[in-house]
């Protein structure tokens, strides 16, 4: 692995690391005594308090039971306005973690993302989703029958992109789009990572990890180019990204001779496409074309090995004299 692969990996992890830790449920943000605390100035009504019964009973050990009461209370006031619905929502969904089945949690908190963006509860839904996610980008198997079964890395994917699509700009925008990135490298998926990034970049141009984004992008726009026979946009776009790098960070001697490799590795490969070309058109017969495509060569990527090659071409051809005798 390069320097430059490595540094950008560090930063990457860095990144994620920094983030609150949502890896491992905590549980639920108040414990039974702290809601208790809370509320004991306040009245409460009937669901309030038949809510944070459900709740002390998920917090007591007994998540079966608490899912019950939340189901049989939703069941009966869901569709009638009632403002507790959300966190009821909102604890069914962690009772059914607690009894591992998250994917039938994603259920309740998908419906508080889409009805009840306006809650209090949005943003804890989007947190748990957030640590579903990531669990199933890393591995983890829905069930299926009651077995993890079915491979549940599509689902983890769009779950991260309807988070940063529906909280722009927030901290957990950031972090799912840092998660789907760093995925999409690992798997090799460079095209996706690098559309990943490039939209980071553009939504978060003050966040701390852009350099490590910019760095992960310039990676993955590189690795997508596979050879001199292929399209080579991706090696002009890699260089463009260079450029803005050592603009925004010059002298960053951490990483600059990386980065002047990978300007030598455009180079060459940018050469060999010129010479395949030049092959080409000498295979049809199209010497014109051959020969200004290899004179081509030669002005604008002269160190080359490439360049090498093709001066060999000319001179076996004779047409180094003819350049010279004009």
């Amino acid at each position: 692995m390069s320097k430059l692969r490595l540094v950008a990996l560090f930063f990457v992890l860095a990144a994620l690391a920094a983030q609150p830790a949502l890896g491992q449920r905590s549980g639920l943000e108040l414990s039974q005594e702290g809601w208790e605390a809370a509320q004991a100035s306040e009245p409460m009504d009937a669901d309030e308090a038949f809510i944070r019964q459900a709740w002390a009973t998920l917090l007591g050990g007994d998540a079966s039971e608490a899912r019950s009461m939340l189901s049989r209370w939703l069941r009966e006031n869901r569709n009638r306005g009632n403002p507790w619905t959300p966190l009821a929502l909102l604890v069914r969904g962690d009772a059914k973690v607690a009894l591992n089945d998250e994917y039938q949690a994603l259920f309740d908190y998908e419906e508080i993302s889409r009805n009840y963006a306006g809650s209090p509860e949005f943003v804890k839904a989007a947190e748990r989703t957030l640590v579903i996610a990531v669990d199933y980008i890393n591995g983890k198997r829905r069930k299926f029958l009651g077995l993890r079964l079915t491979n549940a890395r599509r689902d983890g994917e769009e779950l991260l992109v309807r988070i940063a699509e529906r909280l722009p700009g927030s901290q957990l925008a950031e972090r799912a789009m840092l998660e789907l990135g760093a995925h999409y490298r690992r798997t090799g998926e460079f095209g996706l990572a690098r559309d990943v990034y490039g939209i980071f970049l553009e939504a978060f141009p003050t966040s701390p990890f852009y350099r490590a984004v910019l760095l992960a992008r310039i990676e993955a726009t590189f690795s997508q180019y596979n050879g001199p026979e292929y399209d080579g946009s991706g090696l002009i776009e890699t260089e463009e990204l260079l450029d803005v790098y050592e603009a925004r960070y010059p002298g960053d001697l951490e990483v600059q001779a990386e980065l002047d490799a990978l300007r030598v590795r455009i180079d060459e490969n940018q050469g060999q496409q010129l010479l395949g070309m030049a092959r080409v058109y000498l295979k049809r017969g199209e010497k014109a074309s051959a020969r200004y495509v290899l004179r081509r060569l030669l002005i604008d990527h002269p160190r080359t090995v490439a360049a090498q090659e093709g001066l060999d071409v000319l001179r076996d051809r004779g047409w180094l004299e003819e350049d010279s005798g004009s």
